[in-house]
């Protein structure tokens, strides 16, 4: 009950809405139009909230073991992500996995990948960042790898390569989905919460 939280409203319904600015100490809005595309905000939202170390997580990651230590990753200046290993087999694949993001304080990179998101000229907030990486002012250098163990990808675990000492399981893409809908612990909440807050439908 101690810890703050910020709720940011890209895309609720009006009651969802009400709901969440009376649970959350901070509470971001933005746009309602960009719901279909909230992604490209995801900077926007690390930069707007009110920490100085903020780990961004995606909805669609499965958080296995206690990863507390993961903000000894962050750094000034500097953004902290693990590498997107498809990239071995699609060259022109973004380098770097944006579904686990740790950043310490309003680094100039984070500033310039909102600008890059909002312009939604990209597939998504990662092949932005790749773009901001890619410019004469930034590069790979700006970007503090993490172990893998912190984002594991689906498509590595589908490809036959997993690892027993990953904390964090990103199941990315429709199929990832579907995963996520069938956990014990996704029904249970639906089923204690999403009625009452109208979140699904009877």
């Amino acid at each position: 009950p101690t810890i703050p939280i910020t709720i940011a409203d890209i895309g609720m319904s009006p009651r969802m809405r009400e709901w969440a600015k009376q649970k959350a100490d901070t509470f971001l809005q933005y746009d309602e139009t960009v719901s279909t595309d909230g992604w490209f905000l995801k900077p926007s939202i690390i930069l707007d909230t009110p920490y100085t170390d903020v780990c961004w997580v995606d909805l669609d990651c499965e958080v296995l073991k206690p990863c507390g230590d993961i903000f000894e990753y962050g750094c000034e200046n500097k953004l902290a992500l693990t590498k997107d290993l498809w990239k071995r087999r699609d060259p022109n694949w973004p380098e770097w996995a944006t579904g686990v993001i740790v950043v310490k304080g309003k680094p100039p990179i984070l500033k310039e990948w909102v600008k890059f998101s909002l312009e939604r000229v990209d597939r998504g907030d990662q092949n932005a960042l790749e773009r901001v990486l890619n410019t004469p002012f930034y590069s790979y250098e700006d970007v503090i790898e993490m172990p893998q163990e912190y984002q594991w990808l689906r498509m590595e675990f589908v490809a036959g390569i997993d690892s027993p000492h990953k904390k964090i399981m990103h199941w990315s893409g429709p199929s990832g989905k579907l995963y996520i809908r069938k956990l014990p612990d996704y029904k249970y909440s639906l089923l204690t919460h999403g009625f009452e807050y109208g979140i699904i439908d009877a």
